[in-house]
């Protein structure tokens, strides 16, 4: 978890060893995520590259999950 969203925007992921490592842990991908602590909000950045979607532009059931795991 980072503490301002400059960090979440400014993850550049190794899709290709990501891939592997969710393949490996048997996980659909990663949503990474931050909580700014000046602004009071949450920002998310969701990375499935086994799938082929090398960073998914919106996802429910991940924030959903996110917001079960916040509170």
């Amino acid at each position: 978890m980072f503490y301002e969203s400059r960090h979440t925007y400014a993850l550049n992921p190794n899709l290709k060893a990501l891939a592997e490592y969710t393949k490996i842990n048997k996980v659909g991908g990663i949503h990474a995520f931050t909580l700014d602590t000046k602004e009071g909000i949450e920002e998310s950045r969701n990375f499935c590259p086994l799938y082929g979607i090398d960073e998914e532009a919106a996802t429910g059931t991940s924030n959903g999950a996110l917001t079960y795991y916040l509170f």
